[in-house]
């Protein structure tokens, strides 16, 4: 069974607010080391929106690596 454009959507959401919400409640802003400080609170949506991009399609993602590294 196929999943819709919005199935895949809402997956991609749900997987970046897990691993935005699962950063940002173990690390501390990397710019002040407080936790809660809004530089934190950005850095941890963008290295869970990075997670979530990742878990979508790590083939994909593997063979991009790949193919950079035979170019080198």
């Amino acid at each position: 069974m196929k999943m819709s454009p919005f199935g895949y959507l809402f997956k991609f959401i749900g997987s970046w607010l897990s691993f935005a919400g699962l950063y940002a409640a173990f690390s501390v802003c990397p710019f002040c080391g407080q936790q809660g400080c809004p530089a934190g609170l950005a850095t941890s949506g963008i290295v869970g929106g990075f997670l979530a991009l990742c878990f979508q399609d790590w083939k994909r993602l593997f063979t991009f690596i790949v193919s950079r590294m035979k170019n080198k």
